[in-house]
């Protein structure tokens, strides 16, 4: 007769603290790849985009919530923060693509979508923010009569006005001195196009590379933050 005996309450003892090391490794490792998610994606941002505001853009790709142990689902949330003050942020739209549309349009002139052109005094430069001056609430836009017969005019301030051009669009023109030389009158130069919708290119990845990078990333550090809460969690 062969007896086999087990001590279960040795067993009990080393197991008591499995769950609660599961639970801990798990927290530890959703962290950890969720926060490689988001500096990946800020990277990538940067990559496709000439940015402006670089602290605003990059606090844009945010942690909007961290896992935690005391959760029924031990979970990590992050993603786009678009709710800024002003118009809804793009960024998120470049996941999918499509087109900035007259809903996002300047109310003097509903169904466009304003564009400061580079190189003149709304943009000298591509990678500089509109100055405060040549914004378009600055501007103060506005309708007004024209002599009789001639219909209505948009005008602004700094001697702005709008023309159409004969592909449905309109230009914000400046008259006075600095313009631009080029044209046919050396004191009128452009400094806003409107068009009616603006294309929105599949320029990001992010929902595919997220998952791609957990898929990998997340066994692997798991594995590693349960082994040293084995060691540490008697």
């Amino acid at each position: 007769m062969i007896k086999i005996s087990i001590d279960s309450k040795a067993i009990e003892v080393k197991l008591k603290n499995v769950p609660k090391q599961v639970a801990w490794a798990a927290m530890k490792a959703i962290n950890q790849v969720a926060l490689k998610i988001q500096e990946d994606q800020r990277a990538e941002m940067n990559k496709e985009f000439t940015i402006r505001k670089a602290a605003f853009m990059r606090n844009r790709i945010k942690m909007f919530r961290f896992a935690k142990t005391n959760q029924d689902e031990i979970y990590a949330e992050v993603g786009i923060d678009s709710n800024v003050k002003g118009a809804k942020l793009l960024l998120a739209r470049f996941e999918k693509g499509g087109k900035k549309t007259n809903e996002e349009g300047h109310g003097i002139l509903p169904g466009t979508v304003p564009i400061p052109l580079t190189g003149a005094k709304a943009r000298p430069e591509f990678r500089k923010s509109v100055p405060v001056a040549y914004r378009l609430q600055n501007l103060g836009l506005r309708s007004v009569l024209r002599r009789k017969g001639s219909g209505a005019a948009i005008i602004g301030n700094k001697h702005t006005f709008v023309l159409p051009t004969n592909r449905g669009e309109y230009v914000l023109m400046q008259r006075g001195p600095g313009g631009r030389t080029n044209g046919p009158d050396p004191d009128i130069s452009p400094l806003y196009l409107f068009r009616n919708n603006v294309p929105i290119p599949k320029l990001l990845k992010f929902l595919s590379q997220a998952k791609a990078l957990a898929g990998y990333m997340l066994p692997r550090v798991f594995k590693r933050w349960l082994q040293y809460a084995s060691r540490t969690q008697k």
